[in-house]
């Protein structure tokens, strides 16, 4: 049988390449003659392009994850308040197959010191653009019941779940409530402070008066016992005591 080459002329390179590329440029380069020192300054000019070009995809991408990603319900019950939160396995459990729809895997990069952890959530995207959100925290007190590899998990869990929710722009509210939920719809404390003491009760602390709230939740948490935390100061004493719950 004959051999039969393929040829490629130029007229068909055209239809194939932008000629106003970085590509197209170093192919005229190379056809040229040009220098090493030129070529090199192209093939940086290339990698630039391609990279605006693959964070521009993963913007469009992301846009349009957003537009579809849901707001995670709380749905896991806290027996301490008799209130709901949103766990990071319902987070990932009710958006990952999105997440992946859209092209993205992710990570998490976790490093220690003495007293403090920093969880990195790394995001990529399938044309090699990535993002991170990061965030540090010291490592949570916990309660007496708590192990120190506890502590450690408490404190890391309740990072990536933040990271996570902060990369993607995912939102946790309250479940909406509706006839299915009427018959089991707890009757919750009247304030965030009344979850808080409530937490802290269930978690074997002095609630008694202000001062050992605050310390409680200080000693747990890291947080001062202002308006501004108390959604963090909810989220990780719930996450503490799910945690101490788990291990009982």
């Amino acid at each position: 049988m004959e051999k039969q080459e393929l040829v490629v002329t130029p007229e068909q390179t055209a239809l194939q390449v932008d000629p106003s590329s970085p590509q197209a440029m170093i192919m005229t380069a190379i056809a040229s003659g040009a220098n090493v020192e030129v070529l090199e300054k192209l093939m940086s000019l290339q990698e630039r392009f391609q990279a605006n070009q693959a964070k521009s995809e993963y913007i469009k991408s992301m846009s349009a994850l957003q537009s579809e990603i849901p707001t995670v319900k709380k749905l896991k019950k806290n027996g301490g308040t008799n209130s709901n939160y949103a766990p990071l396995e319902d987070i990932v459990a009710q958006c990952k197959e999105l997440i992946r729809k859209h092209g993205f895997t992710y990570s998490w990069d976790t490093s220690m010191s003495e007293k403090s952890i920093e969880v990195v959530c790394k995001a990529t995207h399938i044309n090699g653009h990535t993002d991170t959100s990061s965030m540090v925290s010291e490592i949570a007190e916990g309660t007496k019941a708590n192990s120190a590899p506890q502590k450690t998990a408490i404190t890391i869990t309740y990072l990536k779940r933040y990271t996570l929710c902060n990369l993607f722009g995912i939102m946790v509210a309250d479940e909406d409530q509706d006839a299915r939920l009427e018959k089991t719809k707890p009757k919750l404390p009247a304030s965030p402070k009344m979850k808080i003491m409530a937490l802290l009760k269930a978690l074997g602390e002095d609630t008694e008066t202000a001062d050992t709230c605050k310390a409680a939740v200080k000693k747990i948490t890291k947080l001062e016992l202002v308006e501004n935390n108390f959604e963090d100061i909810i989220t990780f004493l719930s996450a503490t005591l799910e945690e101490q719950n788990a291990n009982d």
